[in-house]
């Protein structure tokens, strides 16, 4: 968050006092509702309404001005056309308005004289501490002090339950639908935020005030995109120190908006997968939908502050109780058997069950003696080898009394989390549960799904965390490519990373002139017009003789001219014999900075991918970590009797390329493919590419690469 203007944001989300400018007696018009709402719903602080034309306006002495209020307030409401926003915040920054809320729509998202109305409310903001929620946006509500400063008729028919979850969306719908689901479920909520064109106030923003609000336990956010990958990463990074998780719904997830690049990384970075790293990184936990969403906060209205690793089932029905422990097994959850000293005490309380197992199958026989719910639950939920209980009921709507008392005499007391799955509840069942403040799954698929989610954030926010750990920002998108030669002379030595032992040669005749490595080698064709070599015939293996090298020289000479495009020369270069082939990319994503991107290389990369993707800034764990979780890092690990490799040493390697990286501004994107790694410790570029940007004042990289005694392509 940017240091303009942070108590104003106070003054905003929790006002002491409200102007509503074009204030309407009417409640039924948009530009009545925020006033009748606050009315409505208990605010105790001042509100002002101004409309010249009238001297009171549903029920409150009405003025003609901010002016005239004769002392500045805490928030305005501007309900004007936008067309008259401009004179509204101007009218409430000289009657020293500390924040605004501006809903109409008509600017930037509409055309290019919306969007001359917001530079224009921004240069008016900048000089002073006022901050501005919106335009285009449906508002904000403060549920515990009774700030209903909305517009949107989702209020009109739903009680405010004060609670620990907040929301901040850039869609006034999706805020609105978000609201309605998360009510309907029970559910309490602290502030909800539409933050709309986000003019001022951004949602990164939000979810910092969200991140410091006491009220505020858990962020939910619905998010288009953002043009401060710094700014939103720093808030994540808060909430996440703050032990505050954030559920992510984010649109746009498609591959349309990525740009490929010459490597592969361009095209497998894309802009999902970059997202999908910094939501990994910062502990984010991304819903698929608005259910998921609040699927997930009914799990967290638990409070529960470990992850779910041994559930006990409980179930009605024999076959919901097996899919159950299907989908948990999935998730990765571990299905404990029935201990022996368990056994005993369950079959006195079920003699007719056949046989004692994790699921636990209670039968039918549960809808005629609903008292075998509180007895069997007394039995188990003590059991230390279980962290946490899975039930699942079906239909039994008259029981649902007996069974919400069962559940918190028994399991619930415990403490530990109770995961309850009522199939085909019904509106009564599902108030009753909620009166005894139990909320219940509506399938299982959603109960695990919360669950699986719940153990990613757990293990984020028990990940290694460094306060100072900062993004850098982003790098020019365009450059030029240099050949494989150039990029090594201008990358040099690299920690253990080394370049294969070759030399450059211009031409057949000159093979004769100059030392080259012993045989076998691998030719290549020198340009930075041909990044992908293999595709045009521009690398030749295994030649294992002088005759054939000088034949072979020659061709790729040819094929140059036969292209048109300039080359460096000829590369001649060892065969490095390797157990495994990576592929190790760097680049700038345009709004979040660096990243680096990890996995199984050679030619068939883009053919199978299998990478993992983290925006810097890194550490050697962090990089070793990328390496085992690709779906090829088993067999870097080593299988049937094969030695694995030094994951450390690799990882080291790497966090050397990155740290090459880091230092030099000029090199846009470097990518080695393949990386050949060895069990006995080599590990050796076999291909490199390098884009650098442009020829600064300094001359930069290009300089760099000609004062080596090789020209850029």
């Amino acid at each position: 968050m940017t240091n303009r203007g942070q108590d104003a944001l106070s003054a905003l989300f929790a006002p002491c006092s409200v102007a509503i400018f074009g204030a309407s007696s009417d409640p039924g018009k948009m530009s009545g509702r925020s006033l009748a709402n606050l009315k409505r719903f208990g605010f105790g602080g001042a509100v002002y309404p101004i409309n010249p034309h009238h001297a009171e306006v549903q029920g409150y002495r009405a003025y003609k001005s901010l002016k005239d209020i004769g002392q500045p307030v805490d928030l305005t409401l501007i309900m004007t056309p936008a067309a008259g926003t401009i004179d509204a915040v101007c009218d409430g920054l000289a009657a020293g308005s500390r924040s605004f809320i501006v809903y109409a729509a008509g600017y930037a998202e509409h055309n290019e004289a919306g969007a001359a109305l917001e530079r224009t409310l921004r240069d008016l903001l900048a000089p002073s501490d006022a901050r501005l929620l919106g335009p285009n946006c449906t508002g904000m509500i403060n549920c515990q002090a009774g700030v209903c400063a909305t517009f949107s008729t989702v209020v009109d028919q739903m009680a405010m339950t004060p609670g620990g979850i907040s929301f901040v969306g850039q869609s006034g719908a999706m805020a609105a639908y978000w609201l309605e689901k998360t009510l309907r479920a029970g559910l309490g909520f602290a502030k909800w935020i539409s933050t709309g064109n986000e003019v001022d106030i951004s949602l990164a923003d939000a979810i910092q005030y969200l991140v410091n609000d006491d009220a505020t336990e858990c962020i939910c956010a619905y998010i288009e995109g953002t043009s401060d990958g710094s700014g939103l990463r720093n808030a994540l990074q808060a909430a996440r120190a703050a032990g505050k998780p954030v559920l992510m719904l984010r649109s746009g997830r498609s591959a349309a908006g990525a740009s490929a690049a010459a490597s592969h990384t361009g095209a497998m970075a894309g802009e999902d997968a970059v997202w999908r790293a910094l939501f990994r990184q910062e502990g984010v936990i991304e819903c698929a939908s608005l259910s998921a969403m609040v699927n997930l906060t009914r799990l967290l209205h638990q409070r529960p502050t470990m992850p779910v690793r041994r559930p006990l089932i409980l179930s009605i029905s024999g076959g919901a109780g097996a899919l159950a422990a299907d989908a948990a097994s999935e998730a990765g959850l571990e299905i404990v058997p029935l201990p022996e000293e368990l056994k005993g005490s369950v079959e006195a309380i079920l003699p007719d069950l056949g046989q004692l197992s994790n699921p636990l199958d209670l039968t039918a026989n549960l809808a005629a003696d609903p008292g075998l719910f509180a007895r069997t639950g007394e039995a188990v939920s003590n059991a230390a080898c279980y962290d946490s209980f899975i039930v699942f009921l079906g239909l039994m709507h008259n029981a649902r009394d007996v069974i919400a008392q069962a559940l918190k005499q028994s399991l619930i007391r415990s403490g530990k989390p109770v995961f309850l799955i009522w199939m085909g509840a019904s509106d009564g069942v599902k108030a009753t549960l909620r009166s005894h403040d139990i909320l219940a799954f509506d399938d299982i698929p959603d109960a695990i799904e919360a669950i699986a989610a719940w153990n990613a954030w757990c293990e984020a926010r028990d990940r290694s965390f460094h306060a100072s750990d900062r993004p850098t920002l982003p790098r020019p998108a365009q450059g030029y490519l240099l050949s494989e030669y150039a990029g090594q002379r201008l990358l040099g030595e690299v920690g253990a990373l080394r370049w294969p032992e070759a030399v450059l040669v211009e031409g057949a005749e000159g093979i004769c002139d100059v030392a080259i490595p012993p045989a076998p080698w691998v030719v290549k064709l020198q340009s930075g017009h041909m990044p992908h070599k293999t595709e045009h015939g521009g690398v030749a293996l295994d030649i294992g003789d002088d005759e054939a090298l000088r034949a072979t020289v020659a061709e790729m000479r040819a094929l140059a001219e036969r292209m048109r495009i300039p080359a460096d020369g000829v590369l001649v270069q060892e065969m490095v014999p390797h157990d495994h082939q990576l592929m190790v990319g760097i680049r700038s994503d345009p709004i979040f900075g660096p990243l680096l991107m990890v996995g199984r290389g050679g030619v068939e990369a883009e053919f199978e991918k299998d990478v993992a993707l983290r925006l810097f800034p890194l550490s050697q764990r962090d990089i070793e970590e990328m390496l085992r979780e690709l779906r090829y890092g088993s067999r870097l690990a080593g299988v049937r009797g094969k030695a694995g490799i030094d994951f450390a040493a690799l990882a080291a390697a790497i966090e050397a390329l990155c740290r090459r990286y880091s230092k030099d501004n000029s090199i846009v994107e470097m990518e080695i493919n393949p990386l050949a790694v060895s069990i006995s410790g080599d590990i050796a570029a076999l291909d490199l590419l390098v884009t650098v940007a442009d020829r600064g004042e300094d001359g930069g990289a290009e300089a760099r690469v000609a004062d080596a005694g090789v020209s850029g392509s």
